[in-house]
C-alpha cells in the first residue's frame, strides 16, 4: 500500500512493543534528533522534493521517488535540480528506497533528464541512459520478432498455396520449439498452445483438402479452402495481427524523432554490445 505524506514524528513517538530486559537502547536515545525536513513540492503517488537541514547552515536536496508507474517524475526532478543548484552546489540525493516499481522507460526518461546536460556525462543520448537489460537478443525473442515482422501470407497471392501453408507450419513449429525453453513465464505457455493448435489445424487442412494440391483459385472449393485456412491461422492469435505491425507502438525515439516515422524493427535489431554475466551480449536498442 502507498504510504501517506511524510511524517516528522520523532522515533520515540512511533508505536512499538514495550522494551524488554536486554533490548538495545532506542535509536533516538543514542543519536541526535532527526534533521528538519521541508517538503518543497510533491506529486501524489509519484515523488517528493525535500530540503533537509544538516546544521551549520548546510542543506541537502533530496528527490524521493515513490514509484515509476507515472509520467510525473521529470517535472519533480526539474524542481529538485533547481533546489540543488540553490542550496547544495548542484548535488542531489535521489532516494528510491521502498518505491513501488513501474515502467522501465520512466526510469530511462528520468536518467536522461538528470544526466544528458551534465558536463562530461557519458549519457548524452537517451539510449545511453538505459541499463541494457530490457531486450537481450535471445532465441525466444528472435522468433517473436521473425513472426511479427512478416505479414501473414495471403493464399490468393501465393503461386503455390499448398507450399505456402507448409512454410507457415514450419515457422510456427520452430517458434513453439523456441518458446518452450521458457514456457513458464510471460504467457508463453498459452502462446505455445496457440501455435501448436494452429499448426495442427493447418496440417489437417493440407491432408484433407490440399493433397496432392490446393483447389483451383476462384472456385467454390477454393473459397471454402481459403476460409478454413484463415480459421486455422486465427487460432494462433498472430503476433502483430495479419499485417505484422500491431505488436509495435509508435513514439518518437532518438533515431526516429518524428512521431509518424515509418514502422521499423530497429528497436530490436539495432543492438549495442555490452558485457553481461562476464560475456559480450547484444542488447537493444540504439533506436530507443
Amino acid at each position: 500500500p502507498r504510504k501517506g505524506p511524510l511524517q516528522r514524528a520523532p522515533i520515540e513517538d512511533l508505536p512499538g512493543k514495550p522494551r524488554q530486559r536486554g533490548d538495545r537502547e532506542p535509536m533516538s536515545a543514542r543519536t541526535a534528533a532527526a534533521p528538519p525536513i521541508e517538503v518543497v513540492t510533491s506529486i501524489e503517488d509519484a515523488c517528493y522534493v525535500l530540503k533537509v537541514g544538516l546544521g551549520a547552515d548546510a542543506s541537502a536536496a533530496v528527490l524521493k521517488i515513490l514509484g515509476f508507474d507515472n509520467d510525473q517524475l521529470v517535472p519533480c526532478a526539474e524542481v529538485a535540480v533547481d533546489l540543488a543548484a540553490n542550496i547544495s552546489n548542484g548535488e542531489l540525493i535521489i532516494d528510491v528506497i521502498g518505491n513501488g516499481g513501474g515502467w522501465v522507460d520512466t526510469g530511462y526518461d528520468l536518467n536522461h533528464y538528470l544526466y544528458a546536460n551534465m558536463p562530461h556525462s557519458p549519457m548524452k543520448e537517451t539510449f545511453q541512459a538505459c541499463e541494457w537489460y530490457d531486450l537481450p537478443q535471445i532465441d525466444a525473442l528472435d522468433w517473436f520478432v521473425s513472426l511479427a515482422e512478416h505479414e501473414l501470407p495471403r493464399l490468393s497471392d501465393a503461386r503455390d498455396p499448398r507450399q505456402e501453408i507448409v512454410n507457415l507450419i514450419h515457422r510456427m513449429d520452430r517458434a513453439s520449439q523456441s518458446l518452450t525453453t521458457s514456457s513458464d513465464s510471460f504467457g508463453r505457455v498459452r502462446k505455445v498452445e496457440q501455435l501448436q493448435n494452429s499448426s495442427a489445424c493447418l496440417q489437417t487442412l493440407i491432408l484433407k483438402f490440399g493433397t496432392p494440391s490446393a483447389p483451383r483459385k476462384e472456385t467454390d472449393e477454393w473459397i471454402e479452402f481459403d476460409g478454413l485456412y484463415k480459421q486455422c491461422v486465427a487460432l494462433a492469435k498472430p503476433l502483430g495481427g495479419s499485417r505484422g505491425m500491431h505488436i509495435m507502438g509508435y513514439a518518437p525515439s532518438n533515431k526516429y524523432p518524428k512521431q509518424m516515422s515509418p514502422p521499423t524493427w530497429d528497436y530490436y535489431t539495432s543492438t549495442v554490445v555490452k558485457v553481461h554475466g562476464g560475456t559480450n551480449r547484444k542488447f537493444s536498442s540504439m533506436a530507443f
